[in-house]
């Protein structure tokens, strides 16, 4: 029996339709192929390996062979790319529900974290992270140091996320407000609420080492390492064993002789940082950045902090009552997407925070951080001590 030539579909629209899958499917591997090559840990592994270690090695950059190797696809053949882990099981993280051993992969972008030939002062401030050694390899991740990089890693010291590859899920934190601007706007930086141990930034850095050296006393310089450990932490430590805490932080920020000895850590609103704060959110308008550096120069001033806290909270109350203010309280949503939300929440509620310290009024007027010297200077301070004048 002669078959009918009338099939059941129609092939012409089934090649078309193979045809366009055909090519989505190719665009898609495409895209893998080159979301895969430019990931973040590979592009500074490349630009390491090319650029800053034959520098520091003395050895030729790649020709044209070299430069083969680096192509998509080929790059995962020709080239040593890698993800780089410290295993340390001894190590353990507190889950709340388990300790669960550590691993580090700091390093998988920290290339150059151990290299001696880095360590010299003038080339760490020219490199930029991550492409830089550890500023005291005599002291940490060097093989000779107290503390080798394969049997301490590297969170047990900094904390942060030591299993993430991407910059912003290793829960770094910015050192200063203008620091966390331009990680928001160079690696989409947010504040990962997920995780618990996030990153000392760089100014409390040495402030973990009380988590071995209880005494304090060990981090003393020696004759072994001339260099204090920790300086900053042995400063504030002697400052305290010196002076006490005062009660509740009633510390003036001044000795006996009248010279800063650190800031204000009275109970008093500090409105200089305050404002401060408000410059570098970079979400101030020319007239409230007028009103800021006011503040900023004459902290004593009442009115132009009342102005600025005035139109803050006037610009936040009108934008909630026009619904287009962001909740204070984020809706509970996993992801990149609900940290971001959060962030800008953060901000708000922030900068809220922040105007609200402005409004409030010194119990001691001439009491503020900068105000605090020219009120007592000549007089007697809050221990009854006398502090002279000039």
């Amino acid at each position: 029996m002669r078959a009918a030539e009338q099939t059941h579909r129609n092939i012409k629209r089934l090649h078309l339709w193979m045809a366009g899958a055909s090519l989505a499917l190719l665009a898609v591997t495409v895209w893998v192929l080159i979301d895969d090559h430019l990931r973040e840990w590979k592009v500074y592994q490349r630009t390491f390996k090319d650029q800053i270690q034959p520098w520091i090695s003395e050895a030729q950059r790649p020709g044209t062979a070299g430069r083969l190797l680096q192509l998509p696809i080929i790059d995962a053949f020709g080239r040593p790319l890698a993800i780089k882990q410290i295993w340390l099981p001894e190590l353990t993280i507190d889950y709340n529900f388990r300790r669960v051993a550590r691993f580090d992969r700091c390093t998988t972008c920290h290339q150059g974290i151990d290299k001696s030939a880095l360590s010299s002062p003038s080339l760490s401030k020219s490199l930029p992270q991550p492409y830089c050694s550890h500023p005291r390899l005599d002291l940490f991740v060097g093989s000779l140091s107290p503390h080798p990089m394969e049997k301490f890693g590297c969170t047990i010291c900094h904390d942060g996320q030591g299993s993430a590859t991407e910059f912003k899920w290793a829960s770094h934190t910015p050192n200063d407000p203008n620091e966390r601007t331009k990680w928001r706007e160079r690696h989409g930086w947010f504040r990962n609420h997920h995780w618990d141990f996030p990153m000392m930034p760089e100014r409390f850095a040495e402030s973990r080492c009380l988590k071995c050296h209880h005494a304090v006393t060990d981090l003393e310089p020696s004759d072994r390492f001339p260099d204090p450990p920790a300086k900053k932490l042995l400063a504030g430590y002697h400052l305290v064993r010196q002076r006490g805490c005062f009660g509740c932080h009633e510390i003036d920020g001044f000795d006996d002789s009248g010279k800063s000895v650190g800031p204000d850590m009275r109970l008093e609103p500090n409105y200089t940082a305050a404002a401060l704060e408000l410059l570098a959110s970079g979400e101030l308008n020319d007239q409230q950045r007028a009103m800021a550096h006011k503040v900023v120069d004459s902290p004593d001033d009442a009115r132009p902090r009342k102005e600025l806290a005035d139109s803050i909270l006037g610009q936040e109350h009108g934008q909630a009552a026009s619904g287009t203010a962001v909740s204070a309280v984020p809706q509970q949503e996993h992801g990149q997407e609900h940290g971001q939300e959060h962030g800008q929440d953060a901000r708000a509620t922030r900068q809220l925070a922040l105007a609200k310290l402005l409004s409030v009024e010194p119990s001691q007027p001439g009491r503020s951080q900068h105000g605090r010297r020219r009120a007592i200077r000549g007089g007697r301070d809050s221990r009854g001590g006398r502090i002279p004048a000039g």
